[in-house]
């Protein structure tokens, strides 16, 4: 198992656990596709996108556009990215996809917060 990170169109930022490909297409919602982004050595990460995202008028995923844009790591994006996106680590010298870092994790901003709320009883509720 693999540690991944699931940007959702809504702005959440979720863990999600990666054993197979499979796993993936069940992330994204249907086949995907791999976002070419700046140089690999440089991102050692691998971006997942659904591959008809557009075709399926997939609500726009604003986090995932505007984070790789921040990063430079899509300077030619042309377009936003829609639908749910999938991030993990770069590749080891066998080629296999490794988990999310930390690191990359911690730079995806977070625009979605749980929803919460709070009651107050007792002498502090009076204000």
């Amino acid at each position: 198992m693999r540690d991944a990170t699931l940007i959702r169109t809504n702005g959440k930022v979720e863990p999600v656990k990666i054993d197979k490909y499979t796993d993936i297409q069940d992330a994204i919602g249907g086949l995907f596709a791999i976002l070419p982004i700046g140089p690999r050595d440089k991102d050692n990460m691998t971006v997942f996108i659904d591959d008809e995202g557009l075709v399926k008028e997939l609500p726009i995923n604003m986090t995932a556009s505007l984070w790789l844009m921040r990063l430079d790591l899509w300077p030619g994006l042309s377009q936003p990215i829609h639908g749910d996106v999938l991030i993990m680590g770069g590749t080891d010298k066998d080629g296999e996809t490794m988990s999310v870092t930390e690191d990359i994790v911690a730079s995806i901003p977070i625009f979605w917060r749980e929803p919460y709320f709070e009651i107050i009883t007792g002498p502090e509720a009076l204000g």
